[in-house]
């Protein structure tokens, strides 16, 4: 670790020596673990559903008549 952020040895020492006291406690920090997520069976039908109405939207726009052509 370094540090030079003045022109005094100890002022540049005592830097460091926080520097280093910093890391030390930042690398004390545990993560808080990530849980693991699923959608549920609901979520996942809702989605199905709309699926289906906009595809069904998408035909029916389509869908021409020759008689009217």
């Amino acid at each position: 670790m370094t540090a030079q952020e003045s022109r005094d040895r100890f002022r540049n020492l005592e830097d460091a020596r926080g520097k280093i006291r910093d890391l030390l406690e930042r690398a004390q920090v545990v993560p808080r673990p990530r849980r693991a997520t699923r959608l549920s069976r609901a979520v996942k039908e809702q989605r199905l559903r709309e699926k289906k109405r906009a595809g069904a939207v998408k035909a029916a726009r389509r869908s021409v008549r020759e008689e009217e052509s």
